[in-house]
């Protein structure tokens, strides 16, 4: 498998001296590469290919000495970098799929990771870790990796640098059969209902933070007023520029929250069932609804689908994604559907008298189509020898009106035990309480 892991550094002034350097004629080189590609394709009707430009480097590092500075794989990245941003140009013009998104000139603030290419000499000395031309760099060592570095890259974010290396064989580690499936329903009112009955409660890392990322953000306003007078800052200056940072790093906090969360919640489910089942979404499409966008994309679920594929895959778990048409309005007990809005949080079917919350048995669907693809490739499903158990399915119309259960009679513990946090807007109090383990 491949893998990626990240680890925090704790670099001297030397060090971060040579890498603020690097960065800085890295994003000249950068920038000078893509203005020959402009001017090319607009002189002479020429595109310009990584091969072509790398060429062009070599000869550059004879004439200026800054680039002899720069270590040549680490300027070559650069070039990658470039290359693969136009490839992406090229994909969004094909698909269509929202702006193109030419590649842009950058600006310091705007270049911040530097890259090395086959080190397969790079790796842990003991506590600290060999980077190519910089040499032993202390790090936060949390975990250790098995595997051969593939690549490795050096970021700087708002709250320090991080090391990111990439592996190539990575053992899996799989986990405990249980030979049970599960039907998973996302959505808003609560982040994820279970085929079990289990509804997991929906963070909010965003909306519970909303406050203080206004008052951060107020401070960037350079047109604010205070005391009715204009407030002493300016575009560029030190104290706009401290304003920003705070603005940085409450975004970057949101976001480890919100990882966080997502992480645990799908290794749990990797861990607990054989066969996950979750709907196919078209989230693109579903953020254009003005009403519900920013709680969509406060929510992360494609995020969470990457992450549960990612831990599937690790725990040798399968994960099938159905079509998610009518999982909602469709009856899981006998197939009728029932029309209903977003208002209506309970399911009542007239025809069989089934009566759950709406998400159960939408996940409930998700799990009868999920098993049905699943038999469908020749893999033993509920009730044959080896085969997996539908966790909540049967019976249909009575295994959900009590809470959870997997079919047989036994309670299972819920996938989040925790009590409903109280409303603050501290997103690392939200992150302790959300994914605290029973």
């Amino acid at each position: 498998m491949k893998r990626t892991y990240t680890y925090k550094l704790k670099l001297t002034a030397a060090q971060e001296a040579t890498l603020t350097g690097w960065l800085s004629t890295c994003r000249i080189l950068y920038n000078s590469l893509l203005w020959d590609r402009i001017r090319a394709y607009e002189d002479r009707q020429e595109t310009l290919t990584r091969f072509t430009q790398t060429a062009v480097l070599t000869q550059s590092r004879k004439l200026f000495p800054e680039l002899r500075q720069v270590p040549v794989s680490v300027a070559r990245s650069a070039i990658e970098q470039l290359d693969l941003a136009y490839k992406h140009f090229f994909r969004r013009c094909k698909d269509k799929s929202g702006k193109p998104g030419f590649p842009r000139f950058k600006r310091e603030d705007r270049f911040n990771s530097l890259g090395w290419q086959c080190v397969t000499h790079a790796g842990f000395r003991g506590l600290k870790f060999f980077v190519p031309g910089i040499g032993l760099v202390s790090v936060f060592k949390d975990r250790s990796y098995q595997g051969s570095v593939r690549t490795i890259r050096i970021v700087r974010l708002p709250d320090g640098w991080f090391l990111r290396v990439a592996l190539d064989g990575v053992p899996e580690s799989p986990g405990e059969e249980t030979g049970t499936a599960v039907g998973l329903d996302v959505g808003l009112h609560s982040f994820v209902a279970l085929s079990t009955g289990e509804l997991v409660e929906h963070p909010q890392i965003l909306r519970q933070a909303e406050y203080d990322l206004r008052v951060a953000q107020r401070q960037c306003d350079l047109t604010r007023k205070r005391h009715g007078t204009a407030e002493n800052k300016k575009k560029g200056s030190r104290r706009y520029g401290k304003a920003r940072r705070q603005v940085s790093l409450f975004h970057q906090s949101l976001a480890r929250t919100r990882r966080l969360f997502l992480r645990t919640l799908a290794h749990r489910l990797a861990l607990r069932f054989d066969l996950i089942c979750a709907e196919k979404l078209n989230i693109k499409g579903m953020v254009r609804n003005r009403h519900l966008s920013k709680s969509i994309a406060d929510s992360g679920w494609g995020m969470f689908l990457a992450l549960l594929a990612e831990e599937s895959e690790d725990h040798n778990k399968n994960l099938i994604l159905v079509d998610a048409r009518n999982t909602s309005q469709a009856c899981s007990g006998c197939g009728v559907i029932v029309a209903k809005d977003l208002s209506v949080r309970v399911h009542k079917c007239p025809d069989c008298g089934l009566e759950i919350d709406r998400d159960v048995n939408a996940a409930l669907n998700v799990l009868h189509r999920g098993v049905k693809e699943f038999k469908a490739v020749g893999v033993a499903t509920a009730g044959e020898p080896g085969g997996l158990q539908s966790a909540g399915c049967e019976p249909r119309t009575t295994a959900h009106k009590n809470g959870a259960g997997n079919g047989d009679g036994r309670a299972q513990p819920p996938i989040f035990p925790r009590p409903k946090p109280s409303r603050t807007r501290i997103p690392q109090a939200i992150a302790t309480g959300v994914l605290e383990k029973g």
